[in-house]
């Protein structure tokens, strides 16, 4: 059997697989941490000890989506086959991206971890001469999330907009998404977009190692002060 973790609240996302780790730990189950390269040696040389241990061994693995394709016939099938065995059980993390965006059977149990929606009015606010609005998002945003999830969501929007801006449309993205975000990167200069999305970086590297006086939210305040 598999379950899959995933979702773009990554923060969440994470420390939910984390957890499953200390709770099976606790029940004194092995786990068995692979690389999704290796999801092919599960059946291989594992039968002596399913037979032994069955109840007791459980796979973590991550993303094991990247390798389901319609041309990668024998790992579908695989996924199919290790989906049916109720003698194993997998875990896979799949880091930042929602379950629409997942290629396994339906069979397959999820858990997606969604943003709260004020993430997304905070992104959407982002731009030169809309500072006021910004700062009321992020003053607004809840307490329950999480000051590094605010950064992932930010880097990775700023990332996307820069690849949007030299003219290109990112892999997997819907044309509603593209347009709406070809919009938001008409309001910047390529120069402030490179700027601010360095200044992103600068602020998560100061706060990584604690020489940051600030808080994540106020350094985001300040930045938007001088860049929007």
């Amino acid at each position: 059997m598999i379950t899959v973790i995933c979702g773009e609240d990554l923060v969440s996302s994470r420390n939910y697989y984390s957890d499953l780790k200390n709770k099976y730990r606790k029940k004194n189950y092995e786990i068995k941490e692979i690389n999704a390269s290796q999801i092919k040696e599960i059946q291989k040389g594992l039968g002596e000890s399913l037979s032994l241990f069955s109840d007791k061994i459980i796979f973590f693995t991550q993303n094991l989506n990247k390798l389901i394709s319609r041309k990668n016939v024998s790992i579908n099938q695989l996924i199919d086959t290790l989906q049916k065995n109720k003698k194993i059980e997998i875990i896979d993390w799949e880091e930042g991206i929602g379950s629409r965006f997942l290629k396994f059977p339906k069979t397959v149990t999820i858990k997606d971890f969604k943003p709260n929606q004020t993430i997304f009015k905070l992104l959407d606010s982002c731009y030169p001469l809309n500072k006021k609005d910004f700062i009321n998002q992020i003053n607004s945003l809840p307490d329950k999330v999480e000051d590094g999830f605010i950064f992932y969501m930010l880097i990775r929007h700023f990332r996307t907009l820069l690849i949007i801006k030299s003219g290109e449309k990112p892999t997997g993205m819907f044309d509603w998404q593209f347009y709406k975000l070809k919009k938001q990167a008409s309001f910047w200069s390529l120069e402030k977009l490179i700027l601010f999305y360095e200044n992103l970086h600068k602020i998560d590297l100061i706060n990584k190692t604690s020489k940051n006086p600030f808080s994540i939210r106020s350094s985001l305040d300040l930045l938007a002060y001088y860049l929007l």
